[in-house]
């Protein structure tokens, strides 16, 4: 989690650059600077990586990372998995091996990765997360975080997302009306189980850049919460979808010195 300013954004789907950026990132323009804390996961660093996932030099996981070395450029792949078929044969059965990238206790975590794409010198990464249809969302993410303020703040969910061409092109799949719900959730005080306080859908196009999508709202002082993204699928589809970067900002107070129990504007 990391201190931060930035400037107040209006929830939309757009176009990024899927960089991972640092404190001068910018979503969008207000009249009034934010400054907060942001929550991000640690996809690619070795560090944090839970052990069932394993390195390689490519994708097809043909030479693995030299022993005790993690190279700027590498894949990650799950050594342990779920496997998922494609129930519809007319366009190709493919085997599906998933797992789970998640850090702490399930408060942040990406579901059903199938690979991850890591280039440390940039500080990008692209994890795909594989979902079929379900007949209701498919939680795909979830991030926590907590508001730290003397008033409702503004909490921001922005996921940086594209659609997964090599395996729609593959597998058949990838229905044009897939899309991404995004939800903000909290808990505390009088809400001890976790409550929806906003939603947004929003559609994925195929064959568009990576897109920017973001939900946008305000949470009381004291109160945990969380950004969740689902996948809505259409009838008997599936879909891959990239994900870029993924991220909580909350509205922090900053103690205003010369005012005593306020914060600076």
């Amino acid at each position: 989690m990391t201190l931060l300013s930035l400037m107040g954004a209006t929830a939309c789907g757009g176009s990024g650059d899927g960089s991972l950026g640092g404190a001068e990132d910018t979503l969008g323009t207000s009249e009034a600077e934010l400054t907060g804390t942001e929550v991000t996961l640690p996809v690619c660093d070795a560090a944090q990586r839970t052990s069932n996932w394993l390195c390689w030099l490519d994708g097809n996981k043909q030479a693995a990372c030299p022993t005790g070395q993690t190279p700027s450029s590498h894949w990650l792949h799950p050594y342990i998995a779920s496997s998922y078929v494609r129930a519809d044969p007319a366009r190709g059965a493919r085997e599906v091996k998933v797992s789970s990238l998640y850090w702490g206790t399930f408060d942040n975590f990406l579901y059903r990765v199938e690979k991850v794409q890591c280039d440390l010198a940039n500080s990008t990464y692209q994890a795909a997360s594989w979902s079929r249809y379900t007949g209701s969302p498919v939680l795909q993410a979830k991030l926590t975080s907590y508001v730290d303020h003397i008033r409702p703040a503004v909490v921001r969910g922005t996921a940086f997302v594209s659609l997964d061409e090599y395996y729609c092109a593959a597998a058949g799949g990838c229905a044009p009306d897939t899309t991404l719900r995004l939800v903000i959730k909290k808990r505390g005080g009088a809400f001890p189980d976790w409550t929806q306080v906003a939603s947004r859908d929003l559609p994925i196009e195929q064959y568009a850049p990576v897109g920017a999508f973001e939900v946008e709202t305000l949470v009381e002082p004291g109160m945990q919460v969380t950004f969740e993204l689902y996948v809505i699928n259409s009838y008997n589809s599936i879909s891959e979808l990239i994900f870029h970067d993924l991220r909580l900002f909350t509205e922090t107070c900053v103690p205003d010195l010369s005012n005593p129990g306020q914060c600076i504007p």
